[in-house]
């Protein structure tokens, strides 16, 4: 597992819900947002997905994808609550309960079909929330 260039390469993430891949969903775009709104990329419906809940942008010199809260309570990055997080692939993503795998497409255009869904370590953590104080 490895950061993964975005030079003009698209993401893709699998959604798992309740152990099982639900769905897979490829994306090109820059700018990715989930959430329960139907105006998402990502439609994710459930209990603790708020109607705008993250989005994953690719960052500004085109190198890799960070994802970010907007309005949800929380995301998980590899097991870690996280706020801002730059993204690797093979990184599990909580969102209320679905789990998303990022996958780069150069990934699978060269064959890797191997499935590890296991937890890693989370790469950058570049934001935690604070409590108030």
């Amino acid at each position: 597992r490895g950061l993964f260039r975005a030079n003009g390469r698209g993401v893709k993430l699998e959604v798992y819900q309740d152990g099982q891949c639900a769905r897979t969903a490829s994306f090109t775009a820059d700018t990715i947002r989930i959430g329960a709104l139907v105006m998402n990329d990502l439609v994710l419906e459930g209990r603790n997905v708020s109607g705008f809940h993250a989005v994953i942008q690719r960052a500004i010199d085109g190198d890799g994808f960070t994802i970010s809260i907007v309005a949800g309570e929380f995301v998980r990055l590899n097991g870690m609550r996280v706020c801002r997080a730059k993204l690797r692939q093979g990184d599990r993503i909580q969102i209320g309960a679905f789990d998303i795998v990022v996958k780069s497409e150069q990934a699978f255009s060269d064959g890797d079909t191997t499935g590890d869904l296991g937890w890693g370590d989370p790469l950058f953590l570049l934001a935690k929330k604070k409590k108030a104080v």
